[in-house]
Formats: C-alpha cells, sequence, structure tokens
C-alpha cells in the first residue's frame, strides 16, 4: 500500500520515478529539446555532440536518458524488501554486473564516436563524405541505446507487474481468510 499518491505506480514512468527520484547523481546534465525544429544551417553551425543531439528523435533521446540514468545511478544498498519495488528491482536477477557493463560499453561507444565525428568535423568540415561515414557510425550506436533501453524498459516492467501479482496476491489471501472468518462467525451465530 502506497503511503501517500506520490508513491503511488499506475505507469511505467511512475515505477522509473520512484526507481531514479533520490538516486540519480548530483552534477549530470540532461539534455533538453526544445518545441522548435533546427534548420540544417542551425544545425552545421554547432559543434559536433550538439549536432548530434540535434539530429536525435524524441524516442532516441527519452533511450539515451534512460540508459545514462541506469548507468550514473549507483546501487543504493537497499535491504531485500518483497514490500518495496525498489529494493526488488534493485536486487532483480537482471539487474546485475553484466547489465551494467554492457550499458557501459554502449555509453562508451556512443561517446567515443561522437568525439571522434565532432573532431573530424571540426577539422575538416567540408569532407561531407567522412562527417556522414560517422554519422552512420552515430546512428549503429544509438540504435544500440535504444535497444538496451528498451531491454531495461521491459525488465522493470516484468518486476512492477511481478510486484503488483504478490501485493495482489497478499490481499487475496487476506480477504480469503477474513471470508473463512466471518463464515465461522456466522455459523456461530446461528448456532445460538
Amino acid at each position: 500500500m502506497c503511503k501517500n499518491e506520490e508513491e503511488r505506480i499506475d505507469t511505467f514512468e511512475d515505477a522509473l520515478r520512484l526507481i531514479f527520484s533520490n538516486t540519480v547523481p548530483k552534477g549530470i546534465v540532461l539534455v533538453e529539446v526544445g518545441a522548435e525544429e533546427e534548420s540544417e544551417e542551425d544545425v552545421r553551425e554547432m559543434d559536433g555532440r550538439e549536432e548530434v543531439f540535434a539530429l536525435m528523435t524524441d524516442k532516441e533521446l527519452e533511450a539515451f536518458d534512460l540508459v545514462e540514468n541506469f548507468a550514473f545511478t549507483p546501487k543504493a544498498g537497499l535491504p531485500e524488501d518483497d514490500d518495496s519495488l525498489e529494493a526488488r528491482i534493485e536486487h532483480a536477477e537482471w539487474n546485475a554486473e553484466d547489465l551494467h557493463d554492457d550499458v557501459a560499453n554502449i555509453l562508451a561507444e556512443f561517446e567515443a564516436t561522437v568525439a571522434y565525428y565532432a573532431t573530424r568535423k571540426a577539422i575538416d568540415p567540408d569532407d561531407e563524405s567522412i562527417c556522414e561515414l560517422w554519422l552512420e557510425e552515430i546512428q549503429d550506436c544509438i540504435n544500440d541505446i535504444v535497444n538496451i533501453a528498451r531491454e531495461i524498459e521491459l525488465l522493470i516492467h516484468s518486476e512492477v507487474a511481478a510486484f503488483r501479482a504478490d501485493q495482489a496476491s497478499v490481499a487475496l489471501d487476506e480477504a480469503l481468510l477474513d471470508r473463512e472468518v466471518i463464515g465461522k462467525m456466522l455459523e456461530e451465530y446461528y448456532e445460538q
């Protein structure tokens, strides 16, 4: 049972908010995407990194934020607790070193590819063939980020569903026990 409305978990976003709300380290700057579309000329005048983020879709930016938060959110050291969704996710079998290593490698490859592209663009902005080649490499990295973000989402969805099922099971057991007790009380009442 939730202590207050803010802890209520109705959507996947609610689960993510609960999981990452107090554990995101200070100093991480998230990319903010404006509603305005960038013109091609504006994009060409940006540095390479800004250009990459300006070209990413909302879905890709959301995936990047999720993966980056997952990578940079340290485990809080919560005790194992079946009554706490956050603790269950922290101690979930899938939330292990292997997944964190995969995420770190994907982010490192993305950052290295963007840095290489930005450097090549700054040195020789007129060499469009090299820029196109590295933009394709960056898109491959972004696709990997989107894929692992989807995996993390599904794993968290699965944990949320299992958590809700466990809560429903406990509520059902309590209701059945109440019904049994009330049934015995009715029998005693009728026997009087």
